[in-house]
């Protein structure tokens, strides 16, 4: 089922999740899939993760959605007519896919969170977007089988006279309770750095990913990005792994403008060669020698932000 979080304010906007995909009968199935994509077009910029069917026979959730994301922009590339495409696609290829179409309905549940800014005729604002076809936001709760159909809750969040902010979640969404987003809020709210709360995020999800009420259904590999409201300046990313690393995984790049769509995805780097050394650690002490062997500690060296 996996964990996604997204908060944002004013200034930033940014997402957590992690990388676990399961099979129909809960055992995993891998720790190392991307459901995260930046996504880019005239007045919208978002991040984007995925909860629930990663995939089933040759669909997979992580390069449809991308590829849909890019087909929906046109003709008005505004974030009103995507998310309407959007939710019209999902719910007409869940419809008549036929590897979809074999999978039970318990199986079939997917969410989308968008977390992210929106241009408008009076600045740039903080919004966000869940497309779900289980999780009933009326009623608080989650449906055990998948709708018929995809459903769309979009929020764009003013922002004077009160400070805009939000703080969303999709998947095991239970497991991150009040105490946990109370904590987060109050990073947001206080415009601490957003690496503060990624790093703040990342030790809860994988604190949550030890409980038992999860069913190992929530990995410790994670990956997060952080968008500036400024569209001028780029979005950066990270990999948190839990375990020493030679590959650093990248999230899925979108870009959907007139006449310039493009979709970089799967891309990696990895260290190679026979005396090849991880490049990527887990996080440790700030003052512990790094364990790449420097002799630095590990703040001056691979836990430099």
């Amino acid at each position: 089922m996996t964990l996604v979080l997204g908060a944002q304010n004013n200034d930033y906007a940014l997402q957590v999740s992690d990388r676990r995909t399961s099979r129909a009968d809960g055992s995993t199935h891998e720790d190392e899939s991307n459901k995260m994509i930046l996504f880019e077009s005239n007045a919208c910029r978002f991040i984007v993760g995925f909860s629930g069917l990663a995939e089933a026979g040759d669909f997979r959730t992580g390069g449809w959605l991308a590829e849909t994301l890019r087909d929906v922009a046109s003709p008005d590339f505004t974030p009103d007519g995507i998310f309407r495409r959007l939710t019209d696609r999902a719910t007409e290829t869940f419809a008549t896919d036929r590897n979809l179409l074999l999978v039970p309905p318990r199986h079939r549940r997917l969410s989308v969170m968008l977390t992210g800014f929106v241009s408008t005729t009076i600045g740039t604002l903080c919004s966000y977007a869940i497309m779900t076809n289980f999780q009933n936001f009326v009623r608080g709760d989650d449906d055990l089988e998948a709708w018929t159909e995809h459903r769309l809750f979009w929020r764009v969040l003013s922002n004077p006279p009160r400070p805009a902010w939000s703080v969303q979640r999709i998947g095991m969404w239970r497991e991150f309770g009040t105490s946990e987003i109370d904590k987060i809020k109050a990073l947001v709210v206080e415009g601490k750095l957003p690496e503060a709360v990624v790093g703040n995020t990342v030790e809860i999800i994988r604190e949550i990913a030890d409980r038992p009420s999860t069913a190992g259904l929530v990995g410790k590999q994670l990956m997060s990005a952080v968008i500036p409201c400024d569209f001028s300046k780029p979005g950066r990313f990270a990999y948190h792994t839990n375990v020493p690393q030679l590959t650093y995984y990248l999230p899925t790049i979108v870009a959907a403008r007139p006449g310039n769509q493009v979709i970089i995805s799967g891309a990696t780097l990895t260290a190679t060669g026979k005396n090849a050394k991880p490049f990527v650690f887990p996080k440790q002490h700030r003052n512990a020698p790094c364990q790449c062997g420097s002799g630095k500690k590990y703040k001056n060296c691979h836990g430099r932000i």
